[in-house]
């Protein structure tokens, strides 16, 4: 028989991958302390789900709806935070921007559990838990709002996950799931694509709808992009091949290659490479970059690209790029070719320049 608080269960919401994807609910039972994944919970089903994703703030609005098909039951929901260990994890308790949860319209209070300790992959993982009373065949609406993050590798990928599988362990399948990722706020960027196929796409706005849905990891939500600008020709060949990616070793420069607006902003080392000319540093703020057929002399803070006498004019004067891996002097491309003697135009298929 039942006591007053009815029977007892374990749920979870899981975020992973160094804090930047985000999960479906997901039934779990506790086991001598730990928490595990149930295979199915027997009264509680997902009615529905509704994510809203916007890109690259990593803020997620996700809306479930939930039925108890059984008699009154008390839930523990968990919403699992980890993340690479920097330190940054210990003196703020989280990676996280926020976190709120609402039941029916009321915020609910989050309590955060577990360790901060790392694991042998030099990551941590803490719950975020609230309580949730279902009545007997009662439908309750739980919302969860965050910000997590972007993923990223040292070749300058970057990567968005949304896990959709973690909700296979309620009862029965997702009646009905609408994930949508917008990520105009990315700008252009590079090799934008996403995963599962079968969305919707316009422009960056994708868009999955999903019916009576068993889900599993094929059905987890990915977007994976280059955050720089690739699309880059010069004398009818690409700068950037399947050998030939981003200079990680920032030989070329600190900062990726950036489109704004019909020009490239990047590091003057990049620029020199790409163009095939030599550059050398003749003063204090002060690089000439040596072509085969002139010379340009480039200044901090100035706008002036200096070529024999002749000027060559920016938009944007010549600025320093500086972060922890260093600092580069920066530049607009197409001006630089100009100055350079070269030519430039754009098409469906990127910049072109000849030199």
């Amino acid at each position: 028989m039942m006591g007053p608080m009815g029977r007892i269960a374990c749920f979870l919401c899981t975020l992973a991958m160094v804090a930047c994807s985000g999960a479906d609910d997901t039934a779990v039972q506790g086991v001598g302390g730990n928490i595990r994944m149930m295979k199915g919970h027997p009264t509680i089903r997902m009615v529905s789900e509704n994510v809203r994703v916007k890109l690259p703030e990593a803020t997620v609005r996700a809306v479930f709806v939930f039925h108890n098909d059984g008699p009154a039951t008390t839930v523990k929901i968990g919403f699992p935070e980890s993340g690479a260990a920097t330190g940054t994890h210990n003196r703020r308790r989280t990676l996280f921007g926020y976190f709120r949860s609402y039941l029916d319209g009321q915020r609910l209070k989050v309590k955060r559990e577990g360790s901060l300790d790392v694991d042998e992959d030099n990551s941590y993982h803490v719950w975020w838990t609230k309580s949730v009373h279902f009545g007997r065949y009662q439908t309750r609406v739980i919302v969860d709002e965050y910000q997590g993050g972007i993923g990223g590798d040292t070749s300058n990928h970057a990567f968005f996950t949304y896990v959709m599988s973690t909700g296979a362990s309620w009862k029965g399948a997702i009646g009905k799931a609408d994930i949508t990722v917008d990520a105009r706020g990315l700008g252009l960027v590079s090799d934008l694509a996403a995963a599962p196929e079968g969305d919707r796409r316009r422009g960056k706005v994708f868009h999955w709808l999903m019916d009576d849905i068993k889900p599993d990891e094929d059905d987890d939500i990915h977007l994976n992009w280059w955050d720089g600008w690739k699309d880059i020709w010069v004398n009818g060949q690409p700068v950037f091949t399947e050998s030939k990616e981003w200079d990680v070793a920032g030989h070329e420069g600190n900062a990726p290659p950036k489109r704004t607006g019909n020009d490239i902003r990047l590091p003057v080392r990049a620029a020199a490479s790409y163009l095939g000319c030599g550059v050398e540093r003749i003063g204090r703020g002060r690089i000439k970059v040596s072509g085969d057929a002139t010379d340009v002399t480039l200044r901090v803070g100035s706008r002036r690209l200096v070529s024999r006498g002749r000027v060559v004019y920016l938009h944007r004067p010549v600025w320093m790029h500086r972060d922890p891996n260093g600092e580069s002097m920066m530049v607009e491309l197409r001006p630089l070719v100009r100055a350079l003697g070269g030519k430039s135009w754009w098409d469906k298929d990127g910049l072109h320049i000849k030199m």
